[in-house]
């Protein structure tokens, strides 16, 4: 359950970073649309960890789990950045 916990938020994470990298800086009021680019990168997910904030053993609603991880090219070779951040558990099995 760990796992899908830290997938959900590693894609959370993703979408958020290449959303702000991806914002739009202000047209100038020119009308003149700005097209995006995409940009890939890979997080190393090394520093997840889970509060079991919810009572009891195992998998609970209010468990928190928090990342700081680097953030690598899309050849995952050079690290150019960082996340960090929290989820917390709303629902079982999901």
């Amino acid at each position: 359950m760990k796992r899908i916990i830290a997938l959900v938020c590693l894609i959370g994470a993703g979408a958020v970073a290449t959303g702000v990298a991806l914002a739009d800086r202000g047209g100038g009021g020119h009308g003149k649309g700005h097209h995006g680019k995409v940009i890939h990168v890979i997080e190393h997910a090394t520093t997840d960890s889970i509060s079991n904030q919810g009572g009891g053993a195992g998998d609970a609603v209010g468990n928190i789990l928090t990342f700081a991880n680097d953030v690598f090219d899309g050849n995952n070779s050079v690290k150019v950045g960082g996340d960090q951040g929290y989820c917390v558990r709303l629902v079982l099995g999901e």
